[in-house]
């Protein structure tokens, strides 16, 4: 007996109809992972804010004491407020160089040198950013207001000994109203 050729039957193709299913499930993948993407980015993007704003009340708390210690370290009786923040770097009114601040810090949120000045008689009672971003939170522990629209209306005012023994907030000519960060 010989070997009789078997001739392939004509099966159908069964993936013929799944290429669809797999185009749509792969899409599906695609729109879940990229709604995953957009909500992870918001959520970085609130975390480096809040990280800027934790930022901003430590440099703006430092440059509060820097400006209370150069007005109370000033020899003799009648107490100043720095010209420029220059001065808390290099205090030259004393015998030996005196630093106040160890440098002029950037702010924060806008990332840029520059800052607005509280100021009280032409020199320099304290700072505030110029960002006029809306904070995430309300507050941010200032005081004087509960709300606050703007980076730019938290100020950081140096709290002085007015002379006669009273302690009393530094009252800046032309300062806009808004909270000022007491905070210690």
């Amino acid at each position: 007996m010989g070997i009789v050729p078997r001739i392939p039957r004509e099966e159908p193709d069964r993936r013929a109809g799944a290429g669809g299913f797999t185009y749509i499930g792969l899409l599906l993948t695609v729109a879940i992972m990229a709604a995953g993407t957009a909500a992870a980015s918001q959520l970085w993007r609130t975390t480096v804010q809040r990280d800027k704003e934790t930022q901003l009340q430590f440099v703006g708390g430092e440059f509060k004491r820097a400006i209370e210690r150069y007005y109370e370290s000033t020899p003799g009786p009648v107490k100043q407020l720095p010209l420029a923040l220059s001065d808390l770097l290099r205090d030259t009114r004393h015998p030996t160089v005196v630093r106040h601040l160890r440098r002029v810090y950037r702010d924060p949120v806008t990332e840029q040198a520059t800052w607005g000045l509280v100021k009280q008689d032409e020199r320099i009672a304290g700072v505030y950013s110029l960002s006029g971003a809306p904070p995430l939170r309300a507050s941010a522990g200032a005081t004087g207001s509960t709300t606050t629209a703007k980076y730019s209306d938290w100020k950081f005012v140096a709290e002085l000994a007015v002379p006669g023994g009273a302690d009393a907030a530094a009252a800046p000519v032309g300062q806009t109203p808004g909270p000022s960060w007491t905070g210690r």
